[in-house]
């Protein structure tokens, strides 16, 4: 995928947010960074393994749940 792809789909992360995230992900083993002559960034499988299990164990909230986490979230001494 192109960097101006994922920044597309990413809207509202800045440029520099952006690329240092690419650089650490690409750091870490989970993307390969290809430029030749157009730079593109691919998972690696352990970057896929990641996505896979990640996919598995989420499901969409609620609304119902959302509002429930935000009000907790509050509640606690983190914010």
């Amino acid at each position: 995928m192109r960097y101006s792809e994922i920044s597309r789909l990413l809207a509202g992360v800045s440029q520099k947010m952006l690329t240092q995230t690419l650089r650490s992900l690409e750091r870490d083993g989970l993307l390969t960074r290809t430029a030749t002559p157009i730079v593109t960034y691919e998972l690696t499988d352990l970057g896929l393994s990641g996505h896979r299990r990640v996919a598995q164990t989420a499901k969409p909230s609620t609304a119902s749940e959302t509002a429930w986490n935000r009000s907790e979230w509050k509640k606690s001494k983190l914010c």
